[in-house]
């Protein structure tokens, strides 16, 4: 099965929090529309990836949710949140992958782009600048806010690297 695609009705989830509790897609789309960023922390792609979703949470700020799922335990979630600057919510989608499965990953890193309805607009395969740069115009248009690119040429990225 593939990463389910733009149009499609993102399965709803609660998983556990680094932090504590549980985080659902609902409780994430209240006040707008959600990037879902599912890694697994010893993937390369997934390391480099990282600091440019806290780019995308830090231009948009609260009027984004952003949550990363893991496909870790606790600890090593933890651990690959501290060493990336992590600032939103981490969840554990482990070990069974119950959430990874539902929404059709094949890879990681894997994006979605959910809007407050619970459509999935956009989804972006392993690290790929164009397509989280059409992402963050995506989430500029729904916010009202200023496009902000999440990677310009020269910034030590590749324009595409597969998970």
């Amino acid at each position: 099965m593939a990463a389910i695609e733009p149009g499609t009705k993102a399965p709803e989830f609660s998983l556990p929090t680094i932090a504590g509790g549980t985080l659902s897609l609902s409780e994430l789309l209240t006040d707008g529309p959600a990037v879902l960023f599912f890694y697994k922390h010893e993937c390369p792609v997934c390391q480099m990836a990282a600091p440019y979703l806290q780019k995308l949470k830090d231009a948009y700020g609260a009027s984004l949710a952003v949550a990363a799922v893991a496909q870790d335990d606790p600890a090593e979630a933890a651990g690959f949140a501290h060493r990336h600057g992590l600032t939103f919510p981490v969840l554990v989608d482990h070990p069974a992958y119950a959430v990874s499965r539902q929404y059709g990953l094949t890879t990681v890193p894997t994006t979605f782009l959910v809007d407050r309805s619970g459509v999935v607009l956009q989804t972006v395969l392993a690290w790929n600048r164009t397509g989280l740069n059409g992402l963050s115009e995506q989430v500029a248009s729904l916010t009202g806010r200023p496009y902000v690119p999440v990677s310009l040429q020269g910034d030590g990225a590749p324009d595409f690297r597969p998970g």
